[in-house]
């Protein structure tokens, strides 16, 4: 799927961020802690239903958070994130 944008709300650091990358290569940069590999995790938990450090939740919604939110938009479709529901068109 090439994403046109990716969207979190309350994900680790972010409070609200998005990003709409541009076609071909894109290079994601920062400091230590900025948010680079939460970004890759979002990615992930989009194409596969599960965060790669382990447990979804394991500090992947923000603490006192009410809900969160990821969505990713593609060329073929939409796909977000729902809490105890995973990952589902739209």
């Amino acid at each position: 799927m090439h994403i046109v944008r990716v969207a979190l709300n309350r994900v680790r650091r972010f409070d609200s961020v998005e990003l709409a990358p541009r076609p071909g290569i894109n290079l994601i940069t920062g400091d230590n802690g900025a948010g680079k590999t939460s970004l890759l995790e979002a990615l992930h938990l989009m194409a596969y239903g599960r965060s790669f450090r382990g447990r979804v939740r394991d500090g992947l919604v923000q603490k006192q958070a009410e809900g969160w939110m990821c969505s990713c938009n593609g060329r073929s479709g939409a796909l977000r994130a729902v809490p105890d529901s995973g990952v589902v068109p739209g």
